[in-house]
């Protein structure tokens, strides 16, 4: 999360883009590719994991 609801966009190394609305943006450790970075407009104020439920 970003602070003030920043809205604009994550880069990835790989040349791709995602849009950052209102302060949030999820990203998937795949997306990032191994080896691979991300450049933010700006530090976050905090990054929460998800974590599917797992299945019985």
């Amino acid at each position: 999360e970003f602070a003030n609801e920043l809205n604009g966009k994550i880069v990835f190394s790989n040349g791709q883009e995602k849009a950052l609305v209102n302060g949030k943006v999820q990203v998937a450790l795949s997306e990032i590719g191994e080896g691979g970075t991300i450049t933010l407009p700006e530090p976050t104020m905090r990054v929460l994991p998800y974590l599917p439920q797992a299945k019985k």
